[in-house]
């Protein structure tokens, strides 16, 4: 059933009827008025060439009016069939597609009307033969066709023929159709290219014709043929609701016009043509936009319904009465003024009547000037044309300065300077073709005058002037140069390379923008050039080819033409004769169809190429084929891997030969750009861009081009690149030619990739099964049927015989069968695997072995197996009881290290304190008599002292091995309870600050622990700053929720305590930053660490539930943050207790510097008691400062050796910088080492250790000074 679609004129078609309804009412009117002068002018030559103008011209705008009126929309029949979605008939009978609406767009622009004439393919054809339809769309050129068709120049698409099969179908090339059923439509071009390719490659198969391209999708969805032939428009939108795929063969790329029958309906044929080039090239033409609509699906048919038709109606029907009215109206009077002018004519002959009509009949205005310019006569056209209703307007008026008056460019038109003026005062003949007149309301308009002279005896009295308003023809001129210049402009611009040729010739007449940009030279070269200079056929076939494009409306050529540079470039031209100026010319259109043929010539490579997989050189020859088609240096074929980060080629060709292929990097490279994308393109420099790719260096590449391959799955699987030492050329065509080649390459290496997979997939299975270093066993049927080497040498077995067959209850040593049975039971009816077991099995010398079992059932051959994996934990055991053994030792180690550390610091400040009751106790008893009671008292003090020089043993007992208790403690009370020992540990050029936080903080933890961890980490930072530096340790409580508990990895949420300890030293390297809490890792030198320390703080602090992190900066030193849960209801700590007074005594002039403020005061009484003067000193520092202020008066140094700031021995290397004979004495808690390499011999000899006595004391002092005393 035919789709009908009424079309009608545009809105403008009203407009120019109304236009031109008016200009007849004007010229009825006036031929009217003629009608009855006719008698009056015989004899009248100018009279009768006014009137026979004004006729034809009335008939012209007569048969303009009737044209319009009898403008019925013209009916155009269209051929239809199943041609989707280009035109096809839908499910309600309509003729749909974006043929349709394009065409139904063109319609409503020229009034035409489209019938379509559905049917099949082959009835089109016969129809467009037998003349029942006038257009037919989608013919693709062949000679045979051509014979009863005329083709438009202008393609509607390029369309190629596709094999499509269903997705089981084993077709995926050409020679696997052969014995297969293919379906194509009869008819149809590409089903006749699939059998004479199949013919050509010797492929026998049978074919079945269907009516249209629809049966042949549903007789491949049906199973009645094994494939079938369809287009790429059809087939693209079609196959998925077919549930179809295409197989990758495709052949065969044409191109399909609209055509019309022979030598009929050649306008028509000119209007598509016209169309057709102007779609082309607006992106966003009706066309376009039907085109894209229906490629995504969806789309109406596009109706254009004229709503203004009834308005233009009813206001055309309206003007005509009201113009009909008119005219009779006008009839009357002329009818009325003619018997007038009959009435004076018979009573009055005079010839001024006479003249007066003919002037007023005349279509040229005429007035008559007196030698002044003043007007004396005028007819009704001057009247009308200037705008007046009455010549008395005109008359006694100076006609130049009321209608003369301006020059065009709006400057004054002086009358001495107007050749009408000089007419009347000179008696000069004037005629001007284009000067302006001016209306009475102000506006001008352009006219020709002829101005002559009135010579009365010989004198000048005036002049007559005839002027016409050429108004009309300076539009006519107007639009014929703008239609020339269009033309000009189309031919110019237009994309399309356009020649203009002399056939008579050869040459060249003229060329297009495009031709010069094409070929490479001038317009003014080609003007000089013929055929023969860039065609490369023989000047006999150019000759009969021009003889053909002459006798031929037009004629499709195929020719090899040579550009510029010397490339020669296939083309395709469609040329006709045109008719300009007299001479018959040839006007050609050409199109750059390389790309195209090297298209073609690629898929017959494909084609030739189908089997090739099977030998594995496919990839080698498309390399190969690819570099020779497209001129390039280097192709290589590459298969992506490690995510599209690697990639490893499948085929190099490198300058003619194949190179081993290579696994690289993408980074910094073309190709790393080219993946994921459709193409990618480097027209020169790529060498320069990429800069580290040694491919492009070696080669001095200028060029690349590659496209991406996909998978099956969208994803990119691989790439083709070609490289070429020339930069690319815009005619280069390898973007076109790697996007076609890659179809087919994806899918070769999508089933190279599944190969390769698959073989090393088990390859893979094998390799590790066997080697794996777990045993592995199959067990199928309750049998063992496959075992490994591991699994062998776990056994004991020396073959796999040795084990296949025998039940696993066998394998385990006697208290596991049951279990072992009801784990398999469980196993196979839940078909989950089971957790990891620890069991026995039995060697087959029957020893047991400890395993770790897991198992998990899997699906084998219609039955379930399991997979089980035995791992031998014996050595793990005996490690796991070893390690507990060495991590007790190595604790027990690390605390030993601690205890020698913290007895060498206590040893010192026990003495300091000893030094200080010893001399207290004597100096009290040096003053009593012997049978004094305060003697006892003092006495029991001082064995109380001598007691305490045990307490180095006492603390020994801190080493130990003793089971931790663990109490709720108050943190600050024990890190202020372990200062003290932290000072003796870290030594007094160390200064030790502690910044608590407000809260109360309770910890449940062990005590002992406690002041191990910190005695460890201040003996590192002790470590860390040989010459001295700072240690603060500080606290803080903080409440941590789940998630911040999580990233510190901490167990639970809760308030938690926070003691950071940092010090100055030189910082931990970054790279041994990880590894400090290694066991027996350690930087220090041998002997002066064991590696212990941080990781038994470690083990102390994760024993009690915290954390411990570390941050380290090299050269500013080390932070570390330790986290403790808080205890909850805690009791309050117990402060602790400080005793200890001082007594004072002194003699002669001494500068005494002491750290210990017991010790200044108590040696100061002891001095002082003797009559000796003492000024005391804190540190190092102040002790110089004291001298420089008393160095005259002081006869004595008495300096403890170890200080804070500054040392009792560097303090005395200042000083005697002064005095170098200033006598000194040292002393001492610490062990004697710390005297050597620093005192001199004799300084070592009188050096006193504390505790020392006061006696010992007072004679070193004596003996000193009186050393110095002696004369020398």
């Amino acid at each position: 059933m035919p789709h009908l679609s009424c079309q009608s004129k545009p809105c403008g078609l009203f407009l120019h009827i109304a236009e031109t309804m008016l200009y007849l009412v004007w010229f009825l009117l006036l031929m009217s008025v003629r009608t009855q002068l006719v008698p009056l002018m015989n004899g009248k030559t100018r009279m009768k060439r006014t009137l026979w103008r004004s006729i034809i011209i009335l008939l012209l705008l007569l048969s303009g009016v009737l044209s319009v009126f009898a403008a019925e929309p013209r009916l155009v029949k269209v051929g239809a069939f199943n041609y989707y979605p280009a035109i096809f008939q839908d499910s309600d009978g309509q003729i749909k597609g974006f043929y349709v609406d394009a065409l139904a767009d063109l319609a409503q622009r020229e009034n035409l009307r489209i019938e379509y004439v559905y049917g099949s393919w082959n009835e089109g054809l016969e129809r467009i033969r037998t003349g029942e339809v006038d257009l037919l769309t989608s013919v693709a050129y062949t000679p045979e066709r051509a014979s009863y068709m005329d083709y438009t120049k202008n393609r509607l698409i390029t369309v190629w023929g596709e094999l499509y099969v269903l997705p089981e179908s084993p077709i995926d090339g050409i020679r696997e159709v052969a014995g297969k059923k293919i379906a194509v439509m009869k008819g149809d071009y590409n089903g006749q290219n699939f059998i004479d390719l199949a013919r050509k490659f010797d492929i026998s198969c049978q074919f079945v014709e269907l009516a249209d391209f629809e049966e042949v999708f549903q007789a491949i969805a049906a199973k009645k043929v094994d494939g079938g032939i369809v287009n790429s428009t059809f087939g693209l939108p079609k196959h998925r609701q077919y549930g179809l795929r295409s197989t990758g063969v495709v052949f065969n790329p044409f191109d399909i016009y609209l055509t019309v029958a022979k030598g009929k309906n050649q306008e028509l044929l000119a209007l598509m043509d016209r169309y057709l080039h102007d779609w082309r090239q607006q992106q966003d033409s009706v066309y376009g936009q039907a085109r894209r609509a229906w490629s995504h699906g969806s789309s109406d048919t596009l109706r254009v319904l004229p709503a203004w038709l009834k308005h233009a109606i009813a206001v055309f029907s309206l003007l005509f009465v009201a113009a009909t009215a008119f005219i009779v109206l006008l009839r009357q009077q002329v009818r009325k003024k003619t018997d007038q002018v009959q009435q004076r004519e018979a009573g009055l002959r005079e010839q001024s009547e006479m003249i007066r009509l003919l002037l007023d009949s005349a279509a040229e205005a005429i007035y008559r000037l007196d030698r002044d310019g003043t007007c004396t006569l005028c007819n009704a056209a001057c009247l009308q044309m200037l705008g007046y209703e009455q010549p008395e307007q005109l008359l006694g008026k100076n006609m130049h300065k009321l209608i003369h008056h301006t020059k065009a460019d709006g400057k004054p038109f002086p009358a001495e300077e107007c050749r009408i003026f000089k007419a009347c005062t000179l008696g000069e003949k004037t005629h001007c073709d284009n000067e302006l007149y001016w209306r009475s309301d102000g506006s001008s308009f352009p006219v020709e005058y002829w101005s002559y002279p009135i010579i009365q005896d010989g004198q000048v009295v005036g002049a007559v002037v005839t002027f016409l308003d050429i108004t009309e023809r300076r539009q006519f001129e107007t639009a014929l140069r703008e239609s020339e210049e269009r033309h000009r402009s189309i031919f110019e611009n237009s994309l399309s390379v356009m020649l203009i040729i002399d056939p008579a010739t050869q040459a060249f007449v003229d060329a297009n923008h495009a031709a010069t940009a094409f070929y490479g030279w001038t317009r003014e070269q080609l003007q000089t050039m013929r055929i023969s200079d860039i065609n490369t056929l023989s000047p006999e076939q150019i000759a009969e080819s021009m003889r053909l494009a002459q006798q031929r409306n037009l004629h499709h050529f195929h020719f090899k033409h040579r550009l510029a540079n010397g490339t020669i470039r296939d083309v395709e031209v469609f040329s006709s004769p045109i008719l300009t100026s007299g001479r018959q010319l040839l006007f050609s259109i050409i199109h750059d169809i390389t790309e195209r043929k090297l298209v073609e010539e690629t898929l017959t490579f494909l084609m030739r190429s189908g089997d090739l997989h099977q030998n594995g050189s496919f990839f080698q020859l498309l390399a190969q084929y690819l570099a020779e088609a497209l001129g390039m240096d280097y192709v290589c074929i590459d298969r992506l891997e490690s995510d599209g980060l690697e990639a490893q080629t499948v085929a190099v060709y490198n300058n003619g030969v194949f190179e081993d292929n290579v696994r690289y990097t993408l980074l910094d490279t073309p190709c790393g750009e080219v993946v994921g994308k459709t193409i990618c393109r480097f027209e020169q420099g790529v060498r320069h861009r990429f800069p580290h790719d040694q491919v492009l260096q070696d080669l001095q590449a200028e060029s690349y081009v590659g496209t991406t391959l996909w998978g099956s799955d969208g994803q990119p699987i691989g790439l083709i690149a070609a490289i070429g030492r020339q930069p690319l050329t815009d005619q280069c065509p390898a973007e076109s030619m790697l996007q076609l080649v890659a179809l087919r390459a994806a899918a070769e290496l999508e089933r190279k990739n599944a190969e390769d997979q698959l073989l090393e997939s088990e390859s893979r299975y094998k390799n590790l099964l066997e080697h794996a270093p777990v045993a592995v066993m199959i067990n199928q049927g309750g049998r063992i049927v496959l075992v490994n080497r591991a699994c062998l040498k776990l056994f004991g077995a020396t073959s796999k015989e040795q084990l296949l067959g025998k039940t696993p209850y066998e394998l385990f040593h006697s208290s596991c069968p049951e279990a072992v049975r009801a784990r398999i039971a469980t196993m196979l009816s839940q078909q989950t695997a089971v957790p990891v077991l620890e069991e026995t099995i039995v060697r087959l010398d029957g020893t047991p072995v400890e395993v770790e079992v897991t198992a998990a059932p899997f699906p084998s051959k219609g039955e379930t197996g399991i997979h089980v994996v035995l791992s031998d934990i014996s050595e793990r055991k005996k490690a796991e009881l070893a390690h507990q053994q060495i991590e007790e030792q190595l604790r027990h180690s690390q605390r030993m290290e601690a205890i020698g550390t913290l007895a060498g610091g206590i040893a010192h400040d026990f003495n300091n304190i000893l030094t200080a009751i010893i001399g207290y106790a004597h100096i009290s008893q040096m003053g009593l008599p012997p049978d004094a009671p305060q003697r006892a008292p003092i006495q029991q003090i001082t064995e109380a002292a001598n007691r305490a020089t045990h307490l180095t043993r006492d603390l020994l007992l801190f080493s130990r091995k003793q089971t931790t208790v663990r109490r709720v403690i108050d943190l600050h009370e024990c890190i202020i309870g372990t200062k003290g020992f932290l000072k003796r540990i870290i030594s007094e050029n160390i200064v030790l600050e502690t910044s608590f936080c407000a809260e109360t903080i309770k910890l449940y933890a062990d005590p002992q622990q406690l002041d191990q961890v910190l005695l460890n980490l201040a003996a590192n930072a002790r470590d860390a700053m040989p010459d001295g530096g700072r240690i603060t340790l500080s606290s803080e409580l903080v409440r941590l929720d789940t998630n911040a508990a999580t990233l510190l990895g901490l167990a639970n949420a809760g308030e938690y305590a926070v003691i950071r300890f940092a010090d100055t030293g030189k910082g931990i390297d970054p790279e041994d930053l990880t590894r400090v809490f290694d066991p027996f890792f350690t930087t220090k030198e041998i002997g002066k660490g064991t590696g212990l320390g941080l990781p038994i703080v470690y083990g102390i602090v994760t024993g009690h539930g915290g954390v411990i992190k570390i941050a380290s900066t090299p050269g500013q030193g080390t932070v570390l943050t330790i986290y403790l849960p808080c205890a909850q209801d805690a009791p309050p700590a117990v402060k602790p207790q400080d005793t200890g007074q001082p007594l004072p005594r002194g003699t002669e002039t001494i500068l005494m510097a002491e750290d210990s403020e017991r010790i200044r005061d108590m040696i100061s009484q002891v001095l002082a008691e003797f009559g000796y003067q003492v000024i005391t000193a804190v540190d190092g520092e102040d002790a110089v400062r004291l001298f420089k202020q008393h160095a005259d008066q002081i006869s004595l140094l008495l300096f403890d050796l170890v200080m804070p700031h500054l040392g009792g021995h560097e303090a005395y290397q200042q000083i005697i910088q002064i005095r170098p004979d200033i006598p000194v004495l040292f002393t001492t808690g610490y062990a004697p080492q710390v005297a050597e390499g620093k005192l001199t011999q004799e300084q070592i000899e009188q050096l006193l250790h504390k505790p020392y006595a006061i006696v010992k004391l007072l004679k070193a002092v004596r003996s000193a000074l009186d050393a110095q005393e002696k004369p020398e």
